[in-house]
Protein backbone atom coordinates (compact mmCIF):
# COMPACT_ATOMS: atom_id res chain seq x y z
CA UNK A 1 0.00 0.00 0.00
CA UNK A 2 1.58 3.30 -0.74
CA UNK A 3 1.92 6.18 1.22
CA UNK A 4 -0.85 7.93 -0.65
CA UNK A 5 -3.01 5.05 -0.28
CA UNK A 6 -3.15 4.70 3.54
CA UNK A 7 -3.82 8.61 3.99
CA UNK A 8 -6.75 8.19 1.85
CA UNK A 9 -7.52 5.34 4.03
CA UNK A 10 -7.35 6.85 7.34
CA UNK A 11 -8.81 10.16 6.23
CA UNK A 12 -11.72 7.42 5.22
CA UNK A 13 -11.46 6.02 9.08
CA UNK A 14 -11.27 9.69 10.55
CA UNK A 15 -15.02 10.44 8.36
CA UNK A 16 -16.87 7.41 9.11
CA UNK A 17 -15.20 7.64 12.87
CA UNK A 18 -16.98 11.16 13.41
CA UNK A 19 -20.08 10.43 11.55
CA UNK A 20 -20.52 7.75 13.71
CA UNK A 21 -20.01 9.99 16.99
CA UNK A 22 -22.95 12.08 15.40
CA UNK A 23 -25.28 8.95 15.41
CA UNK A 24 -24.07 8.57 18.81
CA UNK A 25 -24.64 11.85 20.01
CA UNK A 26 -28.30 11.80 18.82
CA UNK A 27 -28.88 8.12 20.15
CA UNK A 28 -26.94 8.79 23.81
CA UNK A 29 -30.31 10.27 25.36
CA UNK A 30 -32.66 7.68 24.40
CA UNK A 31 -29.28 5.02 25.70
CA UNK A 32 -29.12 6.96 28.89
CA UNK A 33 -32.87 7.31 29.65
CA UNK A 34 -33.08 3.13 28.91
CA UNK A 35 -29.64 2.49 31.13
CA UNK A 36 -31.70 4.54 33.60
CA UNK A 37 -35.38 2.83 33.98
CA UNK A 38 -33.52 -0.21 33.72
CA UNK A 39 -31.49 0.36 36.67
CA UNK A 40 -34.52 1.36 38.18
CA UNK A 41 -36.21 -1.98 37.87
CA UNK A 42 -32.73 -3.51 38.74
CA UNK A 43 -32.51 -5.52 35.29
CA UNK A 44 -28.86 -4.64 34.83
CA UNK A 45 -25.89 -4.06 36.90
CA UNK A 46 -24.56 -1.02 36.96
CA UNK A 47 -21.73 -0.66 34.51
CA UNK A 48 -18.40 1.06 35.24
CA UNK A 49 -17.52 3.91 32.91
CA UNK A 50 -14.40 4.09 31.62
CA UNK A 51 -11.93 6.05 29.02
CA UNK A 52 -10.53 4.40 25.66
CA UNK A 53 -7.79 5.94 23.57
CA UNK A 54 -9.41 7.90 20.56
CA UNK A 55 -8.74 6.39 17.63
CA UNK A 56 -9.68 9.75 15.50
CA UNK A 57 -7.03 11.87 17.67
CA UNK A 58 -4.59 8.98 16.79
CA UNK A 59 -5.62 8.62 13.12
CA UNK A 60 -5.37 11.90 12.18
CA UNK A 61 -1.56 12.11 14.63
CA UNK A 62 -0.49 9.18 12.32
CA UNK A 63 -2.04 11.30 9.10
CA UNK A 64 0.06 14.31 10.18
CA UNK A 65 3.33 12.46 10.91
CA UNK A 66 3.10 10.71 7.30
CA UNK A 67 2.38 14.13 5.48
CA UNK A 68 5.30 15.53 7.47
CA UNK A 69 7.54 13.11 6.56
CA UNK A 70 6.73 13.10 2.85
CA UNK A 71 7.25 16.66 3.05
CA UNK A 72 10.17 16.65 4.23
CA UNK A 73 11.56 13.71 2.11
CA UNK A 74 10.33 16.14 -0.86
CA UNK A 75 13.04 18.98 0.66
CA UNK A 76 15.63 16.23 0.72
CA UNK A 77 16.62 15.79 -3.29
CA UNK A 78 16.64 20.13 -3.28
CA UNK A 79 18.77 20.23 -0.87
CA UNK A 80 21.03 17.77 -1.91
CA UNK A 81 21.25 19.47 -5.59
CA UNK A 82 22.02 22.91 -3.49
CA UNK A 83 24.55 21.20 -1.75
CA UNK A 84 26.24 20.07 -5.46
CA UNK A 85 25.83 23.80 -6.91
CA UNK A 86 27.79 25.01 -3.92
CA UNK A 87 30.88 22.72 -4.59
Amino acid sequence: MTPNEQVEMMKRCVYEFKALRRQVEIYKPKAEAYDLLTAIVNLLPKRSEGQSEDIVWMLEKKIDEILKMRREAALVPEEAQTAKMAV
